[in-house]
C-alpha cells in the first residue's frame, strides 16, 4: 500500500456524566479506537472537531485508527484534440442540454447558458485548468473543466445527467456501466446509505489529475465549497456562506502543518480551533474543524473522503448547526497536500 490511513477523533464535552451516558449512542463507548471504513480515495482525514462556547469543558484526548488506502491511479494527461468531430461517444446530457467533449468555453456556455462561477486554476507544466461552474440548484451542481481552453472532465452530482456513447447510456440514478472508447467514469459512491452512486467524475480520452499537480490550492478550496453545499442540499440542509476569514485561519494552520510535518487538531503549542479562530477576529457559538493529509487525488475526492468517514466529518459537513465555512488546501514540500475546512455560527 502506498501510504498508511490515519483517523484522529476528538471530541469535547461540557461534562463528563453526560458524555458517559450518551458514549454508546455516539459510538465512542470506551474511547477503544475501532477500524473505520476505507475512504475512497488515498487521503488521511482526522475526525472534525466541535467546540462550544461553554464556560466549563473537558477534553479528551483523541483515539487512533489506522487502515490501508486504496492505491492512488497514476495521473494522465492526455488531451483531446482541438475541435474534434462531435460525437454522440463524446456527450454528456445535462438538465435536458447536451455538452461534447473537446468544446471550448464558449459552446459550453451557449448549450448550458451563463455560470455560477469560473474557476481559474494552472498546472505545473503551464498548462491551463478552468472550471465553470452551474450551482443555480445546489442539488444538481456541475462542473465543466477545460484544459488549455478544451472540455475534458466532467463532475456533478445531478442524477439526471446521462453520458452516452451512442449505443448505451450510464446515468447517476441507475449506475448503469456503458462501454465507452473515449470517456472514461469514476463514481463516488455513500457508505452510509448503501453505496449509492451520488456523484460521477467523467473524464475524456484519458485525462485527469491531482491536486499536487497544480501551482496553487485556491481553486480547489473554492471547487470544494460547492460540492460541500451540493451535498449539504440533497440532504435538505441550507448551504453555507463562504467566510474568507475563516479560510485565512485554515490555510494558516494547514500551512503550519505543512511546514511542520504535524497532522493534528492541536498544534504543538496547544493552540485548537477556537483559539485560532479568536486569533483571526471571528465570535462563534460553536464551531468546528475538518483537516486533511493526502498523497494524490484533488478536491472531488477529497470531499468524498470527508462525506464518507464514520467518524464525524461527514456531519461537520451536513450540520445545520453552522452558517459559515472557509476552506483551504496547501502543498508540503513533499507533495504531500494538507488543508481542511472551518465551520461556525456567528455570535
Amino acid at each position: 500500500m502506498n501510504s498508511i490511513i490515519k483517523f484522529f477523533s476528538t471530541a469535547i464535552l461540557a461534562f463528563a456524566v453526560f458524555f458517559n451516558s450518551i458514549g454508546n449512542f455516539l459510538g465512542i463507548g470506551d474511547l477503544i479506537p475501532t477500524q473505520p471504513e476505507e475512504p475512497s480515495e488515498t487521503a488521511v482525514i482526522e475526525e472534525e472537531t466541535t467546540f462550544f462556547e461553554e464556560p466549563t469543558t473537558e477534553y479528551i484526548e483523541p483515539t487512533t485508527a489506522y487502515v490501508e488506502p486504496e492505491t492512488e491511479p497514476a495521473a494522465t494527461t492526455t488531451l483531446p484534440p482541438q475541435n474534434p468531430v462531435e460525437t454522440t461517444a463524446q456527450r454528456v446530457v445535462v438538465n435536458g442540454r447536451y455538452v461534447c467533449f473537446g468544446w471550448g468555453e464558449q459552446e459550453i456556455k451557449d448549450a448550458l447558458g451563463e455560470t455560477s462561477a469560473v474557476v481559474y486554476e494552472s498546472f505545473k507544466d503551464g498548462r491551463s485548468l478552468k472550471s465553470l461552474v452551474y450551482s443555480d440548484d445546489y442539488s444538481a451542481v456541475s462542473v465543466c473543466q477545460l484544459v488549455d481552453g478544451v472540455f475534458s472532465g466532467f463532475y456533478t452530482i445531478d442524477t439526471d445527467a446521462v453520458v452516452t456513447d451512442g449505443t448505451n447510456e450510464y446515468s447517476i440514478a441507475s449506475s448503469g456501466k456503458t462501454s465507452q472508447s473515449k470517456l472514461s467514469i469514476k463514481e463516488y459512491k455513500d457508505s452510509h446509505q448503501g453505496d449509492i452512486v451520488y456523484a460521477i467524475y467523467v473524464s475524456y480520452n484519458g485525462f485527469s489529475f491531482r491536486s499536487r499537480d497544480l501551482v496553487n490550492q485556491d481553486g480547489q478550496a473554492t471547487l470544494n465549497f460547492y460540492v460541500v453545499n451540493g451535498l449539504r442540499a440533497i440532504h435538505g440542509s441550507q448551504p453555507l456562506e463562504y467566510c474568507d476569514v475563516a479560510e485565512t485561519t485554515i490555510r494558516l494552520y494547514s500551512e503550519d502543518m505543512a511546514a511542520r510535518g504535524f497532522f493534528d487538531h492541536v498544534s504543538p503549542e496547544g493552540s485548537q480551533i477556537q483559539d485560532r479562530l479568536h486569533a483571526q477576529g471571528i465570535e462563534f457559538s460553536v464551531c468546528a474543524e475538518n483537516i486533511l493529509q493526502a498523497t494524490g487525488s484533488n478536491t472531488f475526492g477529497y470531499a468524498d473522503a470527508w462525506y464518507n468517514s464514520h467518524d464525524g466529518h461527514r456531519e461537520g459537513m451536513l450540520s445545520t448547526d453552522y452558517e459559515y465555512v472557509g476552506i483551504a488546501f496547501v502543498i508540503a514540500d513533499d507533495g504531500t497536500t494538507y488543508g481542511g475546512q472551518n465551520f461556525y455560527r456567528a455570535k
